[in-house]
């Protein structure tokens, strides 16, 4: 084996059969200096290029370009929102259906009487015949209409005057005990009460003053004047009146309201 490597040192030089260090550089051949050994071959003559041995594998590969990777994931635009249906509206107002002319105040029994001012919910009825007050509310027709209590009277009107006249009477569903207010309802009786004179009114104005013997209450009707009736309190005064139970007018009828 000696003389194959004495024989390759003569071809090539011996520095090869040297062991390198792990981190010593080799020599390789510089292509530009290419020419002629001894022997009349190609050879190329070496140039200090280092290499290390112990790269790793990856440092040896050549720097690659990284590959073409897909564009990331790329939120929509923003969007308009879709058309959403408008919400549930409640219906427009409609107005109610004619009804027609509101039901006559007075009933077949009864004639209307001509107020002394534009009245629409309170109408004086009179009777074709006289009656007393605790049937006087036949003179309201029962289609929208009922005989008018106190409170309804004061309320709609009664502060001011209705009737040019006092005849005929116009009850009223009222009824007055002399030192209370007046009730709401008509008089059920009238027993015996006052022995002596009791005073139940007074006028709204002045000195006037309205006394009655005999009952315990009296009833109310509709009146020209006003008076304070059963407290001598404004708060009680109103165009309205009592008379004495039994007596027999002449022509009667009733104070109608509207239905509310």
């Amino acid at each position: 084996m000696r003389w194959l490597a004495l024989f390759c040192c003569s071809l090539v030089g011996c520095d090869w059969l040297l062991p390198l260090p792990p981190t010593a550089d080799v020599v390789l051949p510089d292509v530009h200096d290419a020419g002629r050994d001894h022997a009349g071959r190609d050879h190329l003559v070496a140039q200090d290029l280092p290499i290390t041995h112990d790269r790793s594998p990856s440092d040896q590969l050549p720097d690659m370009a990284p590959p073409d990777m897909a564009p990331p994931d790329m939120a929509p635009p923003d969007m308009p929102p879709p058309d959403m249906p408008p919400p549930d509206m409640p219906p427009p107002d409609v107005p109610p259906p004619d009804q027609g002319p509101p039901p006559p105040p007075c009933s077949t029994l009864a004639i209307e009487y001509s107020p002394t001012a534009t009245w629409t919910d309170m109408v004086p009825c009179k009777s074709k015949s006289p009656t007393g007050q605790q049937s006087a509310a036949a003179a309201c027709n029962s289609n929208g209409w009922h005989h008018c209590t106190t409170a309804e009277y004061l309320d709609r009107g009664g502060k001011s005057p209705m009737l040019t006249s006092q005849s005929p009477v116009y009850w009223l569903a009222g009824c007055v005990e002399p030192g209370k207010p007046p009730t709401n309802v008509v008089c059920p009786s009238f027993p015996q009460g006052c022995t002596t004179p009791c005073d139940v009114g007074w006028g709204c104005t002045g000195t006037l003053k309205i006394t009655r013997t005999g009952f315990a209450v009296y009833p109310l009707s509709a009146h020209t004047t006003c008076y304070k009736i059963g407290k001598n309190n404004s708060q009680y005064g109103a165009y309205w009146f009592t008379l004495t139970p039994g007596g027999s007018p002449s022509a009667t009828g009733a104070v109608c309201c509207r239905d509310p």
